[in-house]
C-alpha cells in the first residue's frame, strides 16, 4: 500500500513538473503586459496571476512579493463610501486572491499553520462578497493542506464540501480537478472503489472540454490505482493512453517515466524480457534528455531484470551505472535500491563479503530514509498538534462568544415575548370592551325600535276608539232631537 502512495504522489509530482514547465513560459508575457498598465482592477488581477506563476516556479520570494503588490494595490483602491458595489466586490475579490496564493506558498514551504490562516481569510472574503468560485477555490487549497498533513478524513470533507459548490455553479472544469482529488485521497484510505469511481468522473469532464494534459495525469493515476490492486492488463490500457497523449506532447521525461513503470508491471507478470525492452527504452530517453535521476533508476531497473534473467554479469555492470548515478544526484531511494540488488547479486555469486559489505549499505540508507520519514511524520503529527491546539482554544473562545450571544439572544426573545403578552391582553381587553359596546348599543337600538313599535301600537288602537266613537255617535239620535220630537207629541195631545 506504502508503494501505491508513493507511486500516486510521484505521478502527481510529474504532472505539477510539467504543469511547471507551461507555466513558465507565460511569465515573460505577464510582465511585459504589466509595464502597459494602470492603477486599477486589471492590473490587481495581473499581479496576482504574475504571482501564481512564480508559485508554480516555486519562486516563493517572488510569489511573495506580487501577492504583496496585489493586495497594497487592491486596498489602496477600494472605494471610502461602498457606492460603487461591482468596484467594491472586484478589489475584494483581489484580496483574496493574494491571501489564497499566500497560503499556496506557505503550504509549499510546510508551514501550514500560516497555510491555513491565509487561505481561511481568502475563504472568509469570497463568502462576504459572495464569491462561489472564489470560495470553492480557497476550500479545495484548504482540503490539499489537510491531504498533506496526512489527514486524510478532514481532506475528504473540505474536497466533498468544495465538489458540492461547484456543482451548485456549474463549473465543470473545478468539478473535474474536485473528482481528481477526491480519486487521490481515496486511493490512500484504500477505497480504491470510490477512488476509480471519482477518477471515471474525472475523466468524462475532462474529455468533455479537451484538456488532455490532465486526462493524462487522470488516466496514470487510474493506471496506479490498478497496478496496487495487481489488474496488470488494465494498468498498462492506462498506460498506453497515457502514453498516447505525452507523445502528442512531446514530455519526454513523462514517458520515459511511463515506460520504467511499464516495465516494472512486467515484472510483476514474471515477463523479464517485455520489462527489460521498457526499461531499455526509458534509459534511451532519459540520456537523450539528460535525466540523470531518470538514468539512474532505468539502469538499476535493466540490472534488476538482467538479474531475473541470470544474466549475473550484466546485472552487475548496470546496477554499479545506477548507483554511480544516484550517488551524483544524492538520491536515497535509489542508492537503497542499488545497494540491495548488489547484496542480492554478490550472494548469488558467492561473494559473501561484498554481500555483506553492500547489505549494511542498503540497511544504513535504508534506516536513514525511515528515519527520515519518521521525522517527517513526527513533524506533521506536532504541528497537527499544534493546529488542533490552537483550533481548541479558538472554538474554546468562540463558544464562550456563542453562550454570551444566546445569553442575549434569550434575553431579547423573553423581552419581546412578555412585550407581545402585554400587548395580546391590551387587545384583547380592547376587543372585550369594543364588543361589548357594540352589544349595547345593538340592545339600545333594539330597545328603541320596539318602543317604537309599541307607540305606534298604541297610537293605532287610540285612534281606532277613537274612530269607533264617531261611528257610534254618528248612528245613535241626538237628545235634542228626541226632547224636541217629544214637545211636539205631547202638544198635539
Amino acid at each position: 500500500m506504502r508503494v501505491l502512495c508513493t507511486y500516486i504522489l510521484f505521478l502527481l509530482g510529474v504532472f505539477l513538473f510539467n504543469n511547471i514547465r507551461a507555466q513558465s513560459s507565460e511569465l515573460d508575457s505577464l510582465k511585459s503586459e504589466l509595464r502597459n498598465l494602470k492603477e486599477d482592477t486589471n492590473r490587481v488581477f495581473l499581479l496576482n496571476k504574475i504571482a501564481r506563476q512564480f508559485f508554480f516556479l516555486s519562486n516563493q520570494d517572488s510569489s511573495f512579493s506580487y501577492a504583496t503588490k496585489t493586495r497594497i494595490l487592491a486596498e489602496k483602491l477600494l472605494p471610502e463610501n461602498k457606492t460603487s458595489h461591482t468596484l467594491f466586490v472586484a478589489l475584494q475579490k483581489g484580496i483574496a486572491m493574494s491571501y489564497n496564493v499566500v497560503g499556496l506558498n506557505y503550504s509549499f514551504m510546510g508551514d501550514y499553520t500560516k497555510a491555513l490562516n491565509n487561505l481561511n481569510t481568502s475563504l472568509e472574503i469570497c463568502q462576504k462578497i459572495n464569491d462561489r468560485k472564489g470560495e470553492a477555490a480557497a476550500y479545495g487549497n484548504i482540503g490539499n493542506v489537510y491531504h498533506e498533513q496526512g489527514r486524510y478524513p478532514d481532506a475528504l470533507k473540505i474536497y466533498l464540501v468544495t465538489l458540492k459548490i461547484r456543482e451548485e455553479i456549474k463549473d465543470k472544469k473545478g468539478m473535474a480537478n474536485s473528482f481528481l482529488s477526491l480519486g487521490n485521497v481515496y486511493s490512500i484510505m484504500h477505497n480504491y472503489k470510490a477512488s476509480l469511481k471519482y477518477y471515471s468522473k474525472a475523466v468524462v469532464l475532462f474529455e468533455e472540454f479537451g484538456d488532455k494534459y490532465s486526462l493524462a495525469g487522470t488516466y496514470s493515476n487510474i493506471a496506479g490505482v490498478y497496478t496496487g490492486k495487481g489488474y496488470y492488463d488494465q494498468a498498462l490500457k492506462m498506460y498506453d493512453s497515457y502514453l498516447d497523449i505525452m507523445k502528442e506532447f512531446e514530455d519526454q521525461q513523462s514517458i520515459a517515466s511511463t515506460y520504467g513503470n511499464i516495465g516494472n508491471i512486467y515484472v510483476y507478470q514474471g515477463k523479464f524480457e517485455k520489462a527489460l525492452k521498457e526499461y531499455q527504452e526509458a534509459l534511451k530517453i532519459s540520456e537523450t534528455i539528460d535525466d540523470e535521476p531518470g538514468m539512474a533508476l532505468s539502469n538499476i531497473n535493466i540490472g534488476q531484470a538482467y538479474f531475473k534473467l541470470n544474466d549475473f554479469r550484466k546485472t552487475e555492470i548496470y546496477t554499479l551505472k545506477g548507483l554511480e548515478y544516484s550517488k551524483k544526484v544524492n538520491e536515497f531511494e535509489n542508492l537503497r535500491m542499488a545497494y540491495s540488488a548488489l547484496s542480492d547479486l554478490y550472494e548469488k555469486t558467492g561473494k559473501p563479503q561484498k554481500a555483506l559489505e553492500n547489505y549494511k549499505l542498503y540497511i544504513s540508507y535504508r534506516d536513514s530514509i525511515t528515519n527520515r520519514e519518521n521525522t517527517e511524520e513526527t513533524t506533521r503529527i506536532e504541528m497537527n498538534y499544534e493546529f488542533d491546539k490552537k483550533q481548541a482554544a479558538e472554538k474554546l473562545e468562540q463558544s464562550k462568544k456563542d453562550a454570551v450571544s444566546i445569553a442575549e439572544r434569550n434575553k431579547q426573545r423573553a423581552i419581546i415575548w412578555g412585550i407581545g403578552i402585554i400587548l395580546f391582553f391590551v387587545i384583547g381587553f380592547a376587543f372585550f370592551v369594543y364588543r361589548s359596546s357594540l352589544q349595547k348599543q345593538k340592545a339600545n337600538l333594539e330597545i328603541i325600535k320596539q318602543k317604537h313599535i309599541i307607540e305606534e301600537k298604541q297610537k293605532e288602537i287610540i285612534d281606532s276608539i277613537y274612530y269607533a266613537r264617531r261611528i257610534q255617535r254618528a248612528l245613535l239620535t241626538s237628545e235634542k232631537y228626541i226632547e224636541r220630537n217629544l214637545d211636539k207629541l205631547i202638544k198635539k195631545t
